[in-house]
Order: C-alpha cells, then sequence, then structure tokens
C-alpha cells in the first residue's frame, strides 16, 4: 500500500515536464542562469528541477513576445 506522500511524488515524476524554457516556440535546455530544484511543500525534499531564464534568455523572450505582437493586434 502507498501513502498519499508516495503517491504525489510517483506523479511529479512521472507528470512534471523536464526543466527547460520555451522561447519563440524554441525548447531551451542549457540556460545561461542553470537550474534549480523545486521543493515539494508536502515532503520539504527536492521534487523537480525548474530552469531558470538568465540575460539572454529574458532578451530573447522579449524579442519574440515583440516579434509575435503584430499578429495579436
Amino acid at each position: 500500500m502507498t501513502t498519499v506522500i508516495e503517491r504525489h511524488e510517483k506523479a511529479a515524476r512521472d507528470l512534471l515536464p523536464e526543466a527547460k524554457l520555451i522561447i519563440g516556440g524554441r525548447d531551451i535546455k542549457d540556460t545561461t542562469a542553470g537550474e534549480t530544484p523545486h521543493i515539494s511543500p508536502t515532503t520539504g525534499q527536492p521534487q523537480h528541477v525548474v530552469a531558470l531564464a538568465g540575460a539572454s534568455e529574458v532578451d530573447a523572450a522579449i524579442a519574440a513576445a515583440r516579434a509575435a505582437l503584430p499578429a495579436w493586434q
């Protein structure tokens, strides 16, 4: 029999996406700011890894948003 915490941790492993950013429709896996662990509020333990955007990724995201804006107006 599994506990609620064990089921929660398994769901996180199976369902959470890999650590990456999506900028302008492109997957960015290697970011300049690296990664950080996501801490489960249930267990207080690292649950997953989250990608962090550095200055170059922020600049790329702004450029992609500006390029996409005319299609939304």
